[in-house]
C-alpha cells in the first residue's frame, strides 16, 4: 500500500507504535500490539472543535455539550438576571488542539459559535474572545438573538499575526460570556443562553510534499508499512530492535558496525522539490517510556551503532523536533528508533509519531 500521496504538505504520516511487558524478557512467547502507518489529511481551512472545557464557578452548566464541530442541540447553558451583571461566573473557557501542519502559514482565525438565548426583550447577548497565553484578545460582541444561528467571528486582526504554536491546547482558549448588563426593567427576570457548539477555523497555506514511509529490504522498500511493534521488555530496559510488517517478525532493525537495517524508510517522492523532515512526537500513555531516540540516516548506510537524537522526554508533554535533515527528491533516509522503558513493570500504552516535510 503506497502511504501519504496528496498535494498538501499538511499529509502526515502516523505511526503508533505500542508493546506490553510483564517484567520478564520472554519476547518469543509473548503477543505483540501492531503499531500502524496510516493517513492524515490535514484541510485548508481546517475545523478545530473544543476538546475540554473550564466553567468559572456556576455560570454555566453542561459545559461539555458545546465541545466538538457537532451540530447536535445539546447545550452549554447559562441563567442570568440583571442582578447578576457584575458576576464573574458568566465566563465559560474552551481549549482547542491545532490539527494543522508544522511549517503552516495562518491566513485567517474564525470563531464560530452556534447558539441563541431565550428572550431578546432586553438587551441580552454574547461575547466572544480568544485568550493567547494566558492574554485576553479582542472582545467580540454578537448581540442578541433567540433563533439558533451560527456566527462568524473573525478575529485575524486581534494578533500581528497567528502560529500554528498559538493554536495549541497549552496555549489556546476561547471565552464565551452571557452579559446581562444591559437588560432593563425587572432586575430578577431570567434569561437563559444556549450554546450548542463554538468550533475555531482556521484557514492556512502550506507547502505541497507527499513522503512514502517502505520497508528494509532493497526489494520492498517501496511498499507501505502498516505496523510497526515493539518487543516486550525488563522495567528500565533499553529496547531497539522494532519489527515492521514487510519484512516479518524475523527481521528486526539492526544496529550494527558493519551492516544495518532500519524499522522503515522515508521516501521524498516529489518531483523536483527537497524538503527537511520534521518529527512530532506524543507523550506515552501509561508513563510507559522514560525516554525515546531516533536516527535519521542515508539511505542503506552501515555503522548505525547508536540511535542517540532525542526524540522527546517521552512521559512529559509533546513536542516537535525539527531535525534539519534534508531529503532530496527521489531520495530515501532510513528511520532508526530506541525506547526506553519507565520503571514499572505490566504496563502498555501508545503514543503517535508524526513525519512532516518542509521546505528548508
Amino acid at each position: 500500500m503506497l502511504l501519504g500521496i496528496g498535494p498538501l504538505m499538511g499529509l502526515v504520516f502516523v505511526l503508533v507504535f505500542g508493546w506490553i511487558f510483564s517484567g520478564w524478557p520472554r519476547i518469543w512467547q509473548k503477543s505483540w500490539i501492531p503499531p500502524k502507518f496510516d493517513n492524515v489529511f490535514a484541510a485548508s481551512p481546517a475545523t478545530l472543535g473544543a476538546t475540554g472545557n473550564e466553567a468559572v464557578l456556576t455560570g454555566w452548566t453542561d459545559a461539555s455539550n458545546a465541545e466538538g464541530t457537532d451540530d447536535d442541540n445539546t447545550y452549554a447553558t447559562a441563567a442570568r438576571k440583571k442582578s447578576d451583571a457584575n458576576i464573574s461566573s458568566n465566563y465559560l473557557n474552551y481549549n482547542f488542539d491545532a490539527e494543522i501542519p508544522v511549517g503552516a502559514s495562518i491566513s485567517k482565525v474564525e470563531i464560530l459559535p452556534e447558539w441563541k438565548v431565550d428572550n431578546c426583550g432586553q438587551s441580552a447577548d454574547l461575547t466572544v474572545l480568544a485568550i493567547v497565553s494566558g492574554v485576553e484578545q479582542a472582545s467580540h460582541n454578537l448581540g442578541c438573538q433567540t433563533g439558533e444561528s451560527q456566527n462568524v467571528v473573525d478575529i485575524t486582526a486581534d494578533r500581528a499575526s497567528w502560529t500554528r504554536d498559538d493554536l495549541l491546547n497549552a496555549t489556546f482558549k476561547v471565552q464565551a460570556i452571557a452579559n446581562a448588563s444591559g437588560i432593563a426593567g425587572n432586575p430578577n427576570t431570567v434569561y437563559t443562553w444556549s450554546l450548542d457548539r463554538i468550533p475555531v477555523r482556521v484557514t492556512y497555506s502550506s507547502t505541497s510534499t507527499t513522503f512514502l514511509i517502505g520497508g528494509t529490504e532493497a526489494g520492498t522498500k517501496d511498499t507501505g508499512v502498516t505496523n510497526i511493534t515493539f518487543p516486550e521488555g525488563n522495567p528500565e530496559s533499553t529496547v531497539s530492535v522494532p519489527y515492521n510488517d514487510v519484512d516479518g517478525l524475523s527481521d528486526p532493525q539492526v544496529l550494527s558496525s558493519t551492516i544495518s537495517e532500519p524499522v522503515a524508510k522515508i521516501k521524498n517522492t516529489h518531483a523536483s522539490t527537497t524538503y527537511n523532515i520534521i518529527l512530532e512526537i506524543t507523550t506515552w500513555t501509561n508513563n510507559l517510556v522514560d525516554m525515546e531516540y531516533y536516527n535519521l540516516a542515508n539511505d542503506g548506510a552501515t555503522n548505525i551503532e547508536t540511535v542517540t537524537s532525542e526524540l522527546t522526554n517521552a512521559n512529559g508533554a509533546a513536542r516537535t523536533v525539527s531535525t534539519s535533515i534534508p531529503i532530496a527528491a527521489g531520495a530515501y533516509k532510513d528511520l532508526y528508533l530506541k525506547l526506553i522503558l519507565s520503571s514499572t513493570a505490566g504496563k502498555s500504552g501508545t503514543s503517535t509519531l508524526t513525519i512532516l516535510g518542509e521546505t528548508p
